[in-house]
């Protein structure tokens, strides 16, 4: 049985020219590129040959791009290198520090805030309206003389929803307050331009747009005065020690280059896929909450809310059919309670379970809606009956 895979979030298979071109450097280039020789000095070309490609794709300077192990490391150092400098005295860290985010982030930015909170750091979390995205009125009212950075996803993770990030920076910059924004989930899938942004950190990983896993990106100003959270060579300005992925680093730069050159056409093809499917679930599936409607959403995402069942029920008999889904945020599967953000959205007790979350690629096509849709009915259909008996 062929497989339909609609978890694009989660994360996406490595575009057959991205894997040409790395074994290409995996056989050629295997040097250091902190070495002085010349087998050194072309892997450092190849280097940073990527990182003015990533740039340029970005709208920023490559002084400006770092590079990591992942998107999570990406954001712990965006978060606690930019907060370094208040949290490093041994006794009150965190003492007279304010910061903001939302209950929306991912577990690799919220983490690190509750990290902080138990620093000592005070932490307000913005609340989250039932349309899933962030109120800039929320955020004004929660500044303070002494916040130090903002830190707001662009796009969610599990519901889609985009954030009015740009007008946060505008809001915050004037203040001379740091704004972070995770961009995981966007960068590839929607325009995104560091400088039009207005923004001094951002953060992205390769494996969301075609690339190779292992390879995150972080995008900061001079502004945030990074400093390490590793330490040993002193690689990336210093600022991430460790010998550089230099595969990885050019698969990246490969990957997103050719993401942006298809962004407009594939995004609109994948946004007419999702409302074509949301109507066909709206035909043939009853009970089923259309989460975030109404909003902007990224344009491959689509997520629901499905009555009296259980979403990862449904997820594990899709997966039994060859239908690979989400039922949220892959970094938190397997756990019993519902999810956070829905939680903070509002969602009706009855719906909030069922969550679903379907997320289109390159690879989906128009037969694959009904499909999915035929699977979708006959799951539902099945295990509410078994709640009847």
């Amino acid at each position: 049985m062929d497989t339909l895979y609609l978890d694009y979030c989660a994360t996406t298979p490595l575009r057959p020219e991205v894997l040409r071109e790395m074994v290409s450097v995996y056989e050629t280039q295997f040097g250091n590129p902190s070495s002085l020789h010349e087998e050194g000095r072309k892997a450092k070309q190849t280097v940073e040959l990527a990182r003015a490609r990533i740039a340029q794709c970005l709208d920023a300077k490559p002084t400006e791009v770092i590079f990591t192990s992942s998107g999570t490391e990406a954001n712990n150092l965006a978060i606690f290198g930019a907060l370094a400098e208040y949290l490093q005295t041994p006794t009150a860290s965190g003492d007279g520090i304010h910061v903001i985010t939302s209950e929306l982030e991912h577990p690799a930015a919220k983490n690190c805030f509750r990290r902080l909170e138990r620093l000592g750091v005070d932490v307000t979390w913005l609340p989250v309206p039932e349309s899933g995205v962030i109120r800039v009125s929320d955020l004004e009212k929660a500044l303070r003389d002494n916040t130090k950075l903002v830190s707001v996803m662009m796009a969610n993770n599990e519901v889609g929803t985009l954030q009015p990030v740009a007008d946060i920076a505008a809001l915050c910059r004037p203040r001379g307050i740091l704004v972070h924004t995770d961009a995981v989930q966007a960068v590839g899938k929607i325009p995104v331009s560091f400088r039009q942004l207005g923004v001094d950190l951002l953060t992205c990983s390769a494996h969301k747009f075609y690339g190779p896993k292992g390879l995150g990106i972080l995008i900061a100003t001079r502004r945030a005065k990074l400093q390490p959270i590793l330490f040993g060579g002193g690689q990336e300005r210093g600022l991430r020690s460790s010998t550089e992925n230099v595969p990885a680093i050019h698969g990246a730069a490969v990957a997103l280059d050719l993401a942006l050159g298809e962004l407009a056409q594939e995004s609109k093809r994948l946004s007419a896929l999702r409302d074509q499917l949301a109507d066909e679930i709206a035909l043939h599936v009853p009970d089923v909450l259309h989460t975030v409607s109404g909003w902007p959403t990224l344009p491959h995402v689509l997520h629901i809310c499905l009555a009296d069942v259980l979403g990862e029920a449904v997820l594990l008999e899709l997966d039994r059919m060859g239908v690979h889904v989400s039922a949220g945020s892959a970094c938190s599967a397997g756990t019993a309670e519902p999810s956070a953000v829905l939680q903070a959205m509002g969602v009706d007790p009855r719906y909030i379970h069922g969550s679903l979350r379907i997320s289109l690629g390159r690879e989906t096509h128009a037969e694959d809606i009904p499909r999915f849709v035929q699977a979708l009915h006959t799951t539902v259909h099945q295990l509410r009956g078994k709640l009847t008996r």
